[in-house]
C-alpha cells in the first residue's frame, strides 16, 4: 500500500467530505439535513456534531501547509472563514429520523427539522 500522508490519502480526503463545502456562502437549517445526508454522517449512526467550511480547499489546506501547529496539530488561520456549525436536536429511541439544526448569526432560535 501507498505511504500517506497528513494532506493526501484517506483522513485528508475524509476531511474534505466532511467539513469542506464550497457551493454556499453560509448554511440553514436544511442545509445541515442535506449535507450531513450526502456526506454520509448519517449513517449507522448520525454525528452529533460537524463543521462546514464555506471555503474552496485550496483556500483550507493552506492553513496546513502556511501555519505551524500549535497544540496536537491544530493550526489557527489568518484568514477567517464562513462556517455552519451542524448538530443533533434531540435523540431519539429509533434511529430514524435524526433531527438536525443549522448555528447560524442570527436572533432566530434554531428550529428542528427531520431527515428522510
Amino acid at each position: 500500500r501507498e505511504n500517506r500522508t497528513e494532506l493526501h490519502g484517506d483522513p485528508y480526503e475524509k476531511f474534505l467530505r466532511q467539513h469542506v463545502d464550497n457551493s454556499v456562502k453560509n448554511g440553514n437549517y436544511e442545509y445541515c439535513a442535506k449535507m450531513m445526508k450526502k456526506r454520509k454522517m448519517t449513517r449507522p449512526v448520525c454525528k452529533p456534531l460537524n463543521t462546514f467550511i464555506h471555503a474552496n480547499k485550496n483556500d483550507v489546506v493552506a492553513v496546513c501547509l502556511e501555519n505551524s501547529p500549535i497544540q496536537n496539530g491544530t493550526r489557527i488561520s489568518k484568514n477567517q472563514f464562513k462556517v455552519t456549525t451542524c448538530k443533533i436536536r434531540k435523540e431519539l429511541t429509533d434511529p430514524h429520523p435524526v433531527h438536525f439544526a443549522g448555528l447560524v448569526p442570527g436572533p432566530v432560535p434554531a428550529p428542528e427539522f427531520m431527515l428522510d
